[in-house]
């Protein structure tokens, strides 16, 4: 039960149903398959209202296309009278600044007055995770290191994968100096 209503859960068409005729369809995408009919099967020629797409970082620019266009009204609902809002809602972790979620969801919000950005930190969901846990990840990643704004604070940056070239090398109070707008650029090979 969600908010004292009843779900009774369809296996064959992969959706819950909702005893005020509502249904909440739940099944993954083939978002990296070059097929297009494997990776759009599954959603095209559904008429739904609203979509959550979870961990939308790892889907590929045209998959994010795609489900704006799945966006449609319910032609059954429409003959009762009823019209559902629609909407489209992203859950993603930080991603970098040239990601499609970035330049459709810029930091700003001034692209399209439809369309909004929310960013969480880490701090924001403490009180549903476990204290060491997020002792552990504060500790892991404190404010001076690289990925401490995309990791604890949330915020679209540097996201890197795999093993640092220079490992324990690497000093930022040593290697790191401020300077000046007019300083010196010094390159290195």
């Amino acid at each position: 039960r969600i908010r004292g209503l009843s779900l009774a859960w369809n296996n064959s068409e992969n959706y819950y149903a909702l005893e005020n005729g509502s249904r909440i369809f739940a099944f993954g995408l083939k978002t990296q398959s070059s097929d297009p009919l494997q990776k759009y099967a599954k959603i095209r020629g559904l008429p739904v209202s609203r979509i959550l797409f979870d961990q939308a970082e790892q889907g590929p620019k045209d998959v994010v296309g795609e489900l704006r266009f799945r966006l449609r009204p319910d032609i059954e609902a429409r003959l009762k009278g009823i019209e559902y809002p629609r909407q489209l809602t992203f859950l993603a972790n930080p991603v970098n600044d040239s990601h499609v979620l970035a330049t459709d969801f810029p930091d700003s919000n001034k692209i399209q007055k439809n369309r909004k950005l929310y960013q969480f930190s880490l701090l924001d969901n403490a009180h549903v995770l476990p204290q060491e846990m997020v002792d552990s990840l504060l500790a892991d990643y404190p404010p001076e290191h690289p990925l401490f704004n995309t990791r604890i604070m949330g915020q679209r940056g540097l996201t890197v994968i795999g093993d640092a070239v220079y490992e324990n090398i690497f000093d930022r109070s040593v290697h790191m100096k401020p300077v000046g707008p007019n300083g010196p650029l010094i390159e290195g090979f």
